[in-house]
């Protein structure tokens, strides 16, 4: 069984969309962009997050989205900094990889599921990926953005709010994806999203290997 050790936490901020934006101290921990850590309740409950610092920061960052049903959520947005918080060690197969030359990195991600990404972001600032195509429902659900200024290519949809970025889902932005066998695809977030992506990329003739998915579950 999984063995869990108390971590401080250091901050906790709820913005208006709901989401929780979660800091714990660090200690020891070594991780890779993209490896999740569970978090476990009193009541023992466990769920696991993808980790949004980056490897060289000082502390433990996560985006967690409160739901009215959801177990640990519902636990950690009742949270204080100072408490303690029951962690396990790092843990993942979602693990974004710097690209190399004539290979692009191509990011897809819905609502929380930046949180990998943006882990990458600050890791490796100097290989950032090609193109991320990044779709919240509205502006407020936009984090962090600050990290996307390195990107060459950058794809906002907001489904459920004017705004000044494109209006709708980031599939109506399919034409502009860089395809080729070379590059590598990563997807995170919604389920819906994520098979979406992969149906129009193997349409494309893009090969399996080269398409690699984390799906985010509310809880």
């Amino acid at each position: 069984m999984t063995s869990f050790k108390n971590h401080k936490i250091l901050g906790i901020n709820h913005s208006n969309s709901g989401i929780i934006e979660l800091v714990l101290e660090r200690k020891n921990i070594l991780f890779k962009p993209g490896d999740c850590i569970a978090i476990s309740s009193n009541d023992e409950k466990i769920r696991p997050y993808s980790i949004s610092s980056g490897i060289n920061d000082n502390f433990l960052s996560f985006l967690i989205r409160k739901i009215d049903k959801g177990q640990v959520s519902q636990y950690i947005s009742n949270l204080k900094k100072n408490d303690d918080l029951l962690i396990s060690k790092p843990f993942g197969w979602f693990n974004p990889k710097e690209s190399k030359i004539n290979q692009k990195n191509i990011f897809f991600a819905t609502g929380t599921g930046i949180a990998p990404f943006l882990s990458y972001l600050k890791s490796y600032p100097k290989n950032p990926p090609d193109s991320l195509f990044y779709g919240v429902r509205k502006i407020d659900d936009l984090l962090d953005i600050n990290n996307f200024s390195m990107i060459k290519n950058l794809y906002i949809s907001i489904s459920q709010e004017e705004s000044n970025y494109h209006t709708g889902r980031i599939t109506e932005n399919f034409s502009y994806i860089p395809l080729s066998k070379n590059n590598n695809y990563y997807c995170c977030g919604r389920e819906s999203m994520i098979n979406e992506v992969r149906s129009f990329l193997k349409s494309k003739a893009i090969p399996n290997n080269k398409i690699f998915n984390e799906v985010f579950f509310n809880g």
